[in-house]
């Protein structure tokens, strides 16, 4: 179920970490690969009416599981970008309710 939406980052280079990616933070995050989404988002940013290099930055959408695992997926998703090329790296963490999230037409709270 975790989403990470890349902003300011290649397909590519996503496409050539997301294998590596997804089976380290499944570990971590003690979930399966098959839960994982994946999603480039294309980026044009301006500053002072001109447009600028984005910035990369990651959202990560999940069922909080605990700073710790927080903390371990922030840098797994910092280390694998770096090793891309990126020098600079923000990584958000966006925690769902499971009682607003819908699957089938059914909540995930008390499931």
């Amino acid at each position: 179920m975790p989403q990470l939406s890349f902003h300011g980052v290649r397909f590519e280079d996503v496409q050539a970490i997301s294998s590596a990616l997804v089976a380290t933070l499944a570990d971590a995050m003690d979930t399966t690969e098959d839960n994982f989404i994946l999603e480039v988002n294309p980026s044009v940013q301006v500053q002072a009416g001109e447009l600028v290099t984005p910035y990369p930055f990651v959202e990560v959408r999940w069922f909080a599981r605990g700073q710790a695992i927080q903390d371990a997926s922030a840098q797994v998703i910092t280390h694998a970008l770096q090793q891309q090329g990126y020098a600079e790296v923000e990584v958000f963490f966006l925690p769902l309710s499971e009682a607003a999230y819908y699957y089938q037409g059914k909540h995930f709270a008390n499931t």
